[in-house]
């Protein structure tokens, strides 16, 4: 018996009578072979599968097709199936109005949630497949059988989807790292200069500890790399480019050449963003 999921119901109307048809014929032919092990003779065949198939009619089939336990899907199983649930809850509640269960959600969505864990609408809305709607209709049903089951499991929530603005929110060294401390404190309004002053560290660094979040959040290289530094960077890579190796040492012969005025990570951001433009 083959384990599957799928919300449509032609797909499924179609793999259950190909399971029904492959169960009927083996059936048929394990009987046909047993009557004929000894000698083969075309009535002992007729009526065998006769039998088999009258047999299968009044419900050997059915104890053939029994049920299995439903397939692991994912790490949280066990939150799979509550969404499986709930889903299938709001379905019936509202089956006049919804056209099949991946009204609700899909079962990849649901199978999504239960590999990423969204514990905020942030983190849900940033699953494909979740639109302003479904997070309107039931993010926060969704929110809540999540919570419920990672309380449950011991489950911290993820880094990433943390409150960085929140005062609440003690940025412990043992539970962020470095450049996760500096993009909280500058979300809660700290410019790079007092980031610096205040963790003792220099401007270089916080700058380095910024530029991997560019792009997240609606942060932008702009935030952390002046755009004199932009254009310098840019200027020399386009100069050079035809001349330089298409490797690891790309970077540290434009650093080279730009004086050592810019730190690696800088100039990598920079020449990220070039490329990706010209990609564009």
């Amino acid at each position: 018996h083959l384990n599957y999921e799928t919300d449509n119901k032609s797909v499924r109307d179609r793999v259950t009578g190909m399971q029904r048809d492959l169960a009927k014929t083996t059936r048929e032919s394990r009987a046909m072979l047993a009557a004929c092990a000894e000698a083969f003779s075309p009535e002992a065949f007729v009526r065998a599968r006769a039998k088999a198939s009258l047999a299968g009619d009044s419900g050997a089939l059915t104890r053939e097709r029994a049920p299995k336990a439903a397939k692991k899907v994912t790490e949280h199983q066990e939150l799979y199936l509550q969404l499986v649930e709930w889903r299938k809850g709001v379905y019936e509640a509202r089956e006049e109005e919804l056209a099949s269960l991946s009204s609700v959600c899909s079962t990849k969505l649901l199978v999504r949630m239960s590999d990423e864990l969204p514990r905020t609408l942030s983190a849900l809305s940033k699953l494909r497949g979740v639109g302003r709607r479904k997070l309107d209709d039931y993010g926060t049903d969704i929110l809540g059988i999540v919570d419920a089951y990672c309380e449950s499991k011991g489950i911290a929530m993820q880094e990433e989807q943390l409150d960085l603005t929140s005062p609440d929110l003690e940025l412990d060294r043992t539970r962020f790292n470095t450049q996760t401390i500096s993009l909280a404190m500058y979300k809660r309004g700290r410019s790079m200069e007092e980031i610096a002053k205040e963790r003792e560290i220099k401007l270089e660094t916080v700058q380095d500890h910024l530029v991997g979040f560019a792009g997240i959040d609606g942060l932008t290289l702009d935030d952390f790399v002046p755009q004199a530094t932009q254009d310098d960077i840019s200027a020399a890579y386009t100069e050079l480019a035809p001349s330089l190796p298409i490797d690891g040492s790309v970077i540290g012969e434009l650093r080279s050449r730009l004086g050592n005025v810019y730190t690696y990570t800088i100039i990598n951001a920079v020449v990220r963003e070039l490329d990706l433009a010209a990609d564009a």
